[in-house]
């Protein structure tokens, strides 16, 4: 009887064991595949905005070279501002995600200054445009058009 009851605690014994063993290597394969999938999940995401992102950058490029080509002769060559002006305000309120759209010539004068408000794009009076020239406009080397963030330069 003895011998019975030592087997039967050493089979109970046993048998939690391996119960025990493999819900551990279960629970183990399981956080594995899961975080597989969250990597996975993860590196799709940051594709996603980074495609986003490239996407955006693109269509700014586009309007930068829309912009440039449109305007290059007049504004370089003919000092013509009213008229790209109120292209440039059209154009801001179309696209209504820049903060401002600005020319601003080698000497640092802006000639043409579109603010953005909640009602669209606004052309700033003559009087009111500054000029930019100082150590924050040494980006300006030459006339061109610039993507700038918010912070450098102006």
């Amino acid at each position: 009887m003895k011998k019975n009851n030592l087997y039967s605690i050493v089979s109970f014994l046993l048998i939690i064991v391996i119960s025990l063993s493999f819900l551990i290597i279960t629970q183990y394969q399981i956080k594995i595949v899961k975080m597989d999938e969250a990597k996975i999940n993860e590196t799709r995401l940051v594709n996603l905005e980074k495609d986003y992102i490239g996407n955006e950058f693109i269509s700014i490029i586009s309007d930068l070279n829309y912009l440039k080509q449109s305007f290059k002769y007049i504004i370089f060559e003919e000092n013509n501002y009213e008229n790209i002006a109120n292209n440039w305000k059209i154009f801001s309120t179309e696209k209504n995600i820049y903060d401002q759209i600005r020319f601003i010539d080698i000497n640092g004068n802006e000639k043409i200054r579109i603010n953005i408000t909640t009602e669209g794009g606004i052309i700033v009076p003559e009087k009111l445009l500054q000029n930019k020239k100082g150590p924050s406009t040494s980006c300006l080397l030459h006339p061109a058009f610039y993507i700038l963030p918010s912070t450098s330069c102006l």
